[in-house]
């Protein structure tokens, strides 16, 4: 051990890169004019944005819209950079989507919340639909300005009225539907296609084509992507539908056949032929489509499970990101891809069935396209998942399956990943898995369930096989699971706030650990020495000494804890209820590096093992360097962090270097007597004594009793803004408010109030010194009084 002297632990914990969800399941997505960017909206519980994503590469490029403001209707104009939002108010705003500048804002004549907009072709009308009554006697579920004429249809009688867009006027009602309209196409010829939640697709009043699922959208398909599709030219155009199924159908309506010519498969651009088939279940899948519009020859789709997909015009799918994550429960570091071992993917699951692949190069942020594996007969929502070597996945899910998989990569690219199932472990769980962990050879796993029951199965070819299990092992549902490096060791956490110890693969009990006041919500092995950690929601994090099972080390935080993982030998890296991510010293029981993370709770951390090594990892203090983690959380975030304590120390190092370096140039600037250039190295060092000390010396040596107006002059403007502040703190105090004083009256010789008002320090410290300055001036005056009067007392009487 250390002694108590011991220099205390320098670790740095940045954050490399986030995904940041941009868009609701549910909310519509609107298209740029410029045919490259979209408008997203992404609700929260505090409020609502407007994303500007970038297609080409799914950047954000802008946020409109506070989060304090609830959104409820967005509408962006197909002819120039105008966005039109809706508010719980009733305030319409207009905003710039290129510059993020908002426009005019004026109240709507509604008495209840717009729920829908639409912009005109020309982007010079806007239209407004609400469930006040005006017009409609239900909810709105379709508007649309298109060809002079506003669409519009409600929930209750399943009509789609036209009305004139000039005078208002009823010209008609469009029926056939049996659900909520959802889409309007308008073709050549003056003919329209609506689509609904019927299964029923209604041309025109000319015919009722049944469709087989539930649609959300119907758009014209665009004429380039039929023809690279084999489609050939159509009279009058293809119908582009989406909904239940998830797939894309092209719909030939022209002829007397009205027929279905060909379906886009979802995530794999796969086709299959005509037909119209779709799914028979009455509920949404979370593939299903739930936005689809044209982006030149191309599509963007946006899926119920939060998927946003970009296909090109030839049909192919180019990308997919995930506009929207759920709660990560579950993160993991995947297997290498390609040639490149140092390339590997990224696993997640968010409380769905999809497991969400991403890919990661070391060195570079984190490229957020995904892929969204929807794994072999899972319905349920993924809870956990365990890596096996050879690129095998463990997955359990709600119901007690446990399923083993094996990923699939070809190429360098994510579109080349899939999952092919293997087996199931027979037999399963009565109760939802909770845990999974495995050993490191692949060859031995074990998962726990909510009953309790900890089982532990060998893992062959043809999938798992129980060789030994444990009822009731403890007396509420167990935690979290985890095997020690030498594979012979499992510990178990439980929601009874103990650790238990079992040997593998039989499952012979070696002994419980005791002492947290909560549940345990993660346990890990140290794979340097013989210690066990363990969090819980006791805000405690455990190091227990597995050679007489006592507690090492108990470090007292104050969240609750609910992932950890070790950063070397002595260094812990934690997540808790706030979403901080915490580095926590072993040896000093206290944190050493404290960094925001997740707004709420942070549910899990993995490192994604690519830490070099110490020198000696066994010392106390020492730890690997340079390695990456991955943590999730209920904010739907994932963040990408690196261990840049090596890097911290060389920086800091740097820094003093520099820092002396600066002195020793303040010194002799002083001692040859060139004070305007001290003055200005003072101010960049911020260093406010030295800097008055200075000023001083340039008054008296001016000879009139003030700071030369030319010498504020040829300051840089950050240092005139320094010397404003520093000014502030002079002058507060007798003693040196003449300096003060002095510097003020330069700084406003030499800039505008006007431009003294644009920086950001002026309205900070202007109270003060106003109000010091008046209680300086009246001390002045009552001094000048004072010596007048002695003046008067002092003076020959008989003068």
């Amino acid at each position: 051990m250390t002694s108590a002297s011991s220099p205390p632990d320098e670790v740095e914990l940045r954050q490399v890169s986030e995904l940041r969800p941009f868009h609701s399941p549910g909310s519509a997505i609107h298209a740029g004019h410029d045919g490259r960017h979209v408008i997203c909206q992404r609700n929260t519980s505090d409020g609502s944005s407007l994303f500007v994503v970038d297609t080409t590469d799914c950047g954000i490029r802008r946020e409109l819209v506070g989060q304090t403001e609830k959104v409820t209707a967005v509408a962006v104009s197909p002819a120039d950079s105008a966005v039109y939002t809706a508010n719980k108010e009733l305030l319409l705003r207009r905003w710039d989507w290129q510059t993020g500048e908002t426009g005019s804002t004026w109240r709507s004549f509604h008495r209840s919340p717009i729920t829908l907009l639409a912009v005109s072709e020309d982007g010079r009308r806007l239209a407004s639909g609400s469930s006040d009554g005006a017009g409609h006697s239900g909810l709105l579920s379709l508007l649309r300005l298109a060809a002079g004429q506003l669409f519009s249809a409600d929930g209750h009688d399943y009509r789609v009225r036209v009305w004139s867009a000039t005078s208002a006027e009823l010209g008609g009602a469009l029926e056939g539907h049996q659900s909520a309209v959802t889409g309007l196409c308008l073709m050549d010829e003056g003919r329209a296609v609506t689509s609904g939640r019927d299964q029923l697709s209604n041309y025109s009043r000319l015919a009722t084509v049944p469709t087989d699922e539930s649609l959300e959208c119907c758009i014209r398909a665009p004429a380039g992507l039929a023809e690279s599709l084999g489609l050939g030219a159509v009279a009058g155009g293809l119908v582009l539908t989406g909904g239940q199924s998830g797939r894309l159908k092209f719909w030939d309506l022209s002829s007397s056949r009205r027929r279905c010519l060909l379906e886009l498969s979802r995530g794999d651009g796969g086709q299959s032929g005509g037909g119209g088939g779709g799914g028979e279940s009455a509920e949404y899948s979370p593939g299903s489509v739930q936005c689809a519009l044209t982006l030149g020859d191309g599509l963007l789709v946006a899926r119920q499970a939060g998927s946003v997909e970009l296909y090109s015009g030839s049909g192919r799918l180019e990308a997919e990101w995930c506009g929207a994550l759920g709660e990560v429960t579950c993160v993991l570091a995947g297997p290498p891809i390609g040639d490149a071992s140092a390339t590997r993917l990224l696993l997640a699951t968010d409380s769905g069935p999809f497991l969400r692949v991403f890919l990661w190069r070391p060195g570079d942020s984190a490229d957020w396209r995904c892929r969204s594996l929807q794994l072999h007969g899972e319905l349920d929502s993924l809870i956990c998942c365990s890596l096996l070597p050879g690129n095998r996945l463990l997955t359990a899910a709600k119901g007690g399956r446990v399923r083993l998989h094996r990923l699939e990569v070809a190429g360098q690219s994510l579109a080349g990943v899939r999952a092919v199932h293997i087996g199931d472990l027979e037999p399963g769980h009565e109760g939802h898995v909770t845990a999974l962990a495995a050993t490191a050879d692949g060859n031995m796993a074990a998962s726990a369930c909510e009953t309790p029951v900890i089982k532990a199965f060998r893992i062959t070819d043809s999938g798992p096989t129980v060789v030994a299990m444990v009822t009731r092992p403890h007396e509420k549902a167990v935690n979290c699971l985890a095997v020690s490096p030498n594979d012979t060791l499992l510990a178990a956490g439980s929601r009874d706030k103990s650790v238990s110890l079992w040997s593998l693969p039989k499952l012979r009990p070696i002994g419980r650990l005791s002492g947290h006041k909560r549940g345990v919500w993660s346990v890990k092995f140290s794979r340097h020495q013989q210690l066990l950690a363990s969090v819980s929601a006791d805000c405690c994090a455990r190091v227990w000494d597995l050679r007489d099972l006592s507690c090492h080390r108990c470090l007292q935080g104050d969240h609750p804890l609910y992932d950890l993982d070790w950063l070397g030998s002595q260094h812990l890296v934690t997540v808790d209820q706030s979403g901080l991510v915490r580095v926590w010293s072993v040896r000093d029981r206290a944190p050493v590096a404290t960094r925001e993370g997740h707004n709420g709770r942070a549910w899990c951390i993995a490192s994604l093992g690519d830490a070099a090594p110490a020198a000696d990892a066994t010392d106390e203090g020492t730890s690997g360097s340079g390695g990456h983690w991955l943590t999730g959380g209920e904010d739907g975030r994932l963040l990408l962090w690196r261990d840049a304590t090596a890097e911290a120390v060389a920086e800091r190092a740097e820094a003093r270097a520099d820092a002396l370096a600066r002195e020793q140039r303040l010194q002799n600037l002083l001692g040859s007597g060139r004070l305007a250039e001290a003055l200005a190295l003072a101010l960049s060092l911020a260093q406010p004594s030295r800097a008055r000390g200075i000023v001083a010396d340039l008054v008296a040596a001016s000879g009139c009793g003030r700071l030369d107006p030319q010498l504020v002059r040829g300051l840089d403007e950050p240092l005139q803004q320094r010397l404003l502040e520093f000014s502030a703190g002079w002058n507060s105090n007798s003693r040196t408010c003449h300096e003060a004083q002095c510097a003020l009256h330069a700084l406003l010789l030499v800039r505008t109030p006007q431009q003294l008002l644009a920086w950001p320090s002026v309205r900070r410290h202007l109270p003060a010194l106003l109000a010091f300055t008046e209680r300086h001036e009246r001390r002045a005056q009552q001094l000048a009084a004072c010596r007048h009067l002695i003046r008067l007392l002092a003076a020959d009487p008989a003068a």
